[in-house]
């Protein structure tokens, strides 16, 4: 057995942590394209853009979800926050749930038709 093996059974001796972990993430398979998750893991994020070109950044974390927009096409969304509310996943926010909040609160304005180059 190795050190990690060692921790993995430490942290998780039963299996259930890396269970729950797997049906998390089970949960972001239906996200659409337009949606470019960036993390699954607490803090949940995703990327996209507005039909003006404008990008926009979604986090959750520590129990807080926001919306941050840049004010110009290709600037830097991060800090700018419209729209932010209460997150009780605390920041393990499923899929679809990160998906109904940016079209209740951007709904017309997400460019569904971009999909974000990158890493995920």
């Amino acid at each position: 057995m190795s050190a990690l093996d060692d921790f993995r059974d430490a942290l998780d001796p039963d299996g259930s942590l890396v269970e729950a972990i797997g049906k998390h993430s089970d949960t972001f398979s239906d996200v659409p394209s337009w949606c470019r998750v960036t993390c699954q893991a607490c803090p949940t994020q995703a990327e996209g853009r507005l039909t003006d070109g404008r990008r926009w950044y979604f986090r959750a974390r520590s129990f807080g979800w926001r919306i941050d927009i840049g004010d110009a096409p290709d600037e830097d969304p991060i800090g700018k926050t419209k729209h932010e509310g209460d997150d009780p996943s605390g920041g393990w926010m499923p899929g679809p749930e990160v998906v109904r909040l940016l079209e209740l609160h951007l709904g017309d304005q997400l460019d569904r038709h971009s999909r974000e180059e990158g890493p995920t």
